[in-house]
């Protein structure tokens, strides 16, 4: 999930100049949770890859529907943060792999990415207020901080904007291998 202190409208403008995905509609909005995952499904997978927008008073969420942002480069973040404080996480139980990076101001302050399956790609620098009492230490962790974090906000209205991009295949071939730890085929080779 991504949460960045900026309006609806502004949060959306700047996501679409920042994904590297081609538009497969316009966005579609007034959709609340259920019909953002049916109108970006087909029954048997995503119609591309979906995101579902919710714009609140200060603040903006944009979910991924699917696993498509594990691993973007930090600097990625700071793009798309610019100036403005930005929350991403991510956690895969399954896979044992997290992700938490806090972006204000243009700068790190938080990056927190572990993975049971590739332990040398693990990053942890910065803290939070409340690890001082209570550190990151495993993907666990990021998904505790999700939860008790975003549960808050459980009872807001989930009305917002549906996103869907073409899916090159890339996404599903990189999500395959963190979650696999396998190396993907690549479509040209048998």
């Amino acid at each position: 999930m991504i949460r960045v202190w900026l309006p609806e409208d502004e949060a959306i403008a700047r996501f679409r100049e920042w994904v590297p995905w081609r538009e497969l509609e316009p966005p579609a909005g007034g959709l609340d949770s259920g019909a953002a995952y049916d109108r970006a499904s087909t029954g048997k997978g995503w119609r591309g890859v979906p995101f579902h927008v919710l714009g609140r008073s200060d603040w903006t969420d944009i979910r991924p529907i699917s696993c498509s942002l594990r691993r973007t480069p930090t600097d990625r973040w700071l793009q798309l943060a610019a100036r403005d404080k930005l929350l991403f996480t991510d956690f895969y139980g399954p896979g044992g792999f997290s992700e938490l990076i806090l972006i204000e101001g243009g700068r790190v302050k938080r990056e927190f990415r572990k993975s049971v399956l590739h332990p040398k790609s693990d990053v942890d620098t910065g803290r939070l207020p409340f690890e001082e009492k209570s550190p990151l230490a495993t993907w666990e962790d990021v998904g505790d901080f999700v939860y008790y974090y975003f549960r808050r906000d459980a009872d807001l209205p989930d009305l917002g904007t549906l996103l869907l991009y073409e899916d090159t295949g890339e996404t599903q071939r990189i999500t395959h291998w963190l979650v696999n730890g396998k190396r993907p085929r690549r479509p040209d080779r048998r």
